[in-house]
This record gives C-alpha cells, sequence and structure tokens, in this order.
C-alpha cells in the first residue's frame, strides 16, 4: 500500500488577515444578509504532521468575544493540490484526524454547535483519487458536507461556443454523479456541496466569463446539482476574476448577477421532477415549488426554468397544468442580440442599477397562456401562479 505523506516544506508566503479586516468582512456580510464560512489554514503543521489549530482557536474566541455569527468553517482548500502548488502534501487519512481536532475545537463553543464544517474542497473529481480516499477514511463523519469543486475547462483555452455545448455542460453531469456513487458506496450521509464553482478554471476566461453567455453554464449548474441532490452551490466569485458577478472595474452587474437575484426571487428549494426533456441535450427544463418571500407569489406556485441552447426557438408546453392557467414569463436574452453582450434584457428591458444601492423591479413578467416561446440561444423562467401544487403549499 502507498503510503501518503504528511509533510510540508514551509517554501508557503505568509498572508496576514488583520483584526480589522476580519471586522469588515463581517460587517459587509451582516449587512447585506449573508453566511460567512471561513477558510482556516490547512498548513499550520506541527512537528509530527498533524494540524495546528491554536491560530483558528484565536479566531475562535475572537469571533466569540466579538459577538459575530458564523454559517460554517472550512479546513484547507484543494489539499489534493498541495504538493504541486506549495511542497506540501497533506494526505486524506490526516485530514479526517485533522477535522477531529476542529470539531473538538469548535465544541468548545456552544456558538458554533450549528454551523457547518465543509471538506476535503478538492479539484475536480476527474483529477485524483483524493476525494475517495477521504470519504472511504470516515471524511463524511466528520464534515457536515462534503465539498468538491467544479469548473467545465480551461479559461485560457475556451471558446464561446463551449459555453452552449452539450458535451461540455454535461461534464457537470458526470462529475455529480461520480460525487454521488463514491458517498453512497461509502455508506456517508453526509450531504453533498459544489464547494467552489464557476465556468471555466484560471480565473475564468477573458472575455466569456463575465458575459451573457456565461448564464448558460450557470443557470444548469443550478438546476442539475439541485435536481441531482446537491444541497449547495458556492459561487467563485462575487467580485474578481473573469467569471465575478460585479465588474472588476466598475463594480457594476455582470449578467450572471442579473441571472442569480432572479434565480433568488423566483425559485425554491423543494426541487420538482420534470419528465421531458432529459435536460443533457440543447433543451434543459428544471422545476422547483417556486419562492413564494420574496416573489409575493401564492404558496403552491411553481417555477420552471428552461435553457435553449439551439439555434432556432422552441415553443414550450406545460400539459400538467389547466389549458388556461396563466404562466408569468421572464425571458432573458443578450443586448444587441450579442451573446458576448455584457448588458442582458428581461422581457425586453435593458438590466441596469437605478443608483448605487437600488436594483431595478425584476418582477415584471409577460403573461400568457398554454405556450410559451424560448428564442434561441436564451432562457426563460416560467412562473405558474395558480399551480396550486400540494407538495408546494
Amino acid at each position: 500500500m502507498k503510503r501518503e505523506m504528511d509533510t510540508c516544506d514551509k517554501r508557503m508566503e505568509t498572508i496576514v488577515i488583520t483584526a480589522s479586516f476580519y471586522d469588515d468582512i463581517h460587517k459587509f456580510v451582516s449587512s447585506v444578509g449573508w453566511d460567512l464560512i471561513f477558510g482556516l489554514n490547512l498548513l499550520l503543521r506541527k512537528p509530527d504532521g498533524a494540524w495546528d489549530p491554536s491560530n483558528a482557536e484565536e479566531l475562535m474566541k475572537y469571533t466569540v468575544q466579538s459577538g459575530y455569527k458564523m454559517g460554517g468553517w472550512e479546513l484547507g482548500n484543494e489539499p489534493n493540490n498541495y504538493g504541486r502548488k506549495f511542497g506540501c502534501k497533506v494526505g486524506a487519512r490526516q485530514l479526517v484526524k485533522d477535522f477531529h481536532t476542529l470539531n473538538s475545537l469548535l465544541g468548545e463553543y456552544p456558538q458554533f454547535d450549528d454551523t457547518e464544517v465543509l471538506g476535503p474542497s478538492v479539484t475536480q473529481l476527474s483529477t485524483d483519487d483524493y476525494f475517495q480516499r477521504f470519504v472511504n477514511a470516515g471524511g463524511g463523519e466528520v464534515v457536515t458536507a462534503l465539498t468538491y469543486h467544479q469548473y467545465y475547462e480551461d479559461g485560457s483555452v475556451a471558446k464561446l461556443e463551449d459555453f452552449y455545448n452539450p458535451y461540455i455542460l454535461n461534464i457537470l453531469y458526470r462529475q455529480i454523479q461520480k460525487g454521488m456513487n463514491l458517498t453512497r458506496a461509502a455508506g456517508t450521509k453526509a450531504k453533498l456541496w459544489l464547494g467552489e464553482t464557476s465556468s471555466a478554471w484560471r480565473s475564468g476566461a477573458p472575455g466569456l466569463s463575465d458575459r451573457y453567455v456565461a448564464a448558460f453554464m450557470w443557470l444548469d449548474k443550478l438546476g442539475m446539482s439541485a435536481r441531482d441532490g446537491f444541497n449547495a452551490v458556492v459561487r467563485q466569485s462575487f467580485y474578481g476574476g473573469n467569471y465575478s458577478l460585479l465588474d472588476n472595474e466598475t463594480c457594476a452587474p455582470n449578467p450572471d448577477y442579473w441571472l442569480t437575484v432572479l434565480f433568488k426571487l423566483l425559485v425554491g428549494n423543494k426541487v420538482l421532477r420534470v419528465i421531458s426533456p432529459d435536460s443533457l441535450g440543447k433543451i434543459r427544463a428544471y422545476a422547483h415549488c417556486a419562492e413564494t418571500r420574496k416573489s409575493g407569489y401564492p404558496e403552491g406556485s411553481v417555477t420552471v426554468y428552461v435553457m435553449n441552447i439551439d439555434q432556432s426557438p422552441v415553443t414550450i408546453e406545460l400539459p400538467d397544468f389547466a389549458r388556461n392557467s396563466p404562466l408569468h414569463v421572464y425571458n432573458m436574452l443578450p443586448a444587441d442580440d450579442d451573446l458576448l453582450s455584457k448588458f442582458v434584457l428581461l422581457n425586453g428591458k435593458k438590466l441596469q442599477m437605478e443608483d448605487d444601492k437600488t436594483i431595478p423591479n425584476l418582477l415584471r413578467p409577460v403573461k400568457t397562456t398554454r405556450t410559451v416561446l424560448i428564442p434561441a440561444l436564451s432562457y426563460s423562467f416560467i412562473v405558474v401562479p395558480d399551480a396550486r401544487l400540494h407538495c408546494c403549499m
């Protein structure tokens, strides 16, 4: 049996997060209603190779003393790449032991009883078997959610047509199934998260990952991961890199920002089954109980979102509902009919901030019945307000 090495050669650059910067993080997170998950430094090691939790303990004490709330803790980031990046190796079995140490530390603070514990946060599952070794060593018992990262391709070589190529989009499907199979085989009941994800690695594809065309990868990922049992998807990134939701120079919203906001307004957590199409071809559809608190739609409403990555328009019917059921349609197209546009049209209206703090009202659907036309290379949200679906009540 190959022995896992747990060594570091101390060639890493030291980066210090000050107390004032940590305060600013919490101030921002609290002001926008987010939950903070903090990534702890796994590369702080003892002479015997075990994780040194002293720095984490200092941080936790400060967090409690400051009255800050935490959404969760992550230990390490992409540990399967440590050897290549840092000349440091932390084996999967050792990482499980390190999580035991983390859990013991968290147990000293009742304030953290309900926080998430995330790991191993490896790179793509196709890279190596680190995730499998972590799970087989009991990793599913030391975390609340098993995490891995997912990107479709290398941002330095990505092409426009890749962003709506069914074969490339289906890379996610294969990786989801692999993750599900590995956890089932190990008998763990831990949740699965995409702990970091976007369109392309190397900070995204320049001129592509921040344009309208990137929405196909993002929306398909949200739908497919929810349908196949993933509890959370962590987007990379809000700011910074070519895949950011906000423009790096102006902070103006990129197209994926508007998609994300509309998704949050219309799509609830409960996933419904879509029989046709199969969502692996050029017409992809997903359905959820509608989000009612943010949208104002009545309980029992249903939201269906459809991607048409074909070159021709398609007509969508919802045969499970009455023929005269009102349908509220939110269609999103690129400005100037350009897939590389940094602006998106919602039912023909260009989406822009009204001022530095105010987003426009997105809940202005086109109302119709029976069928919905989805233009070529576009996506739509369709809400059925009077569906009165019992499981959504």
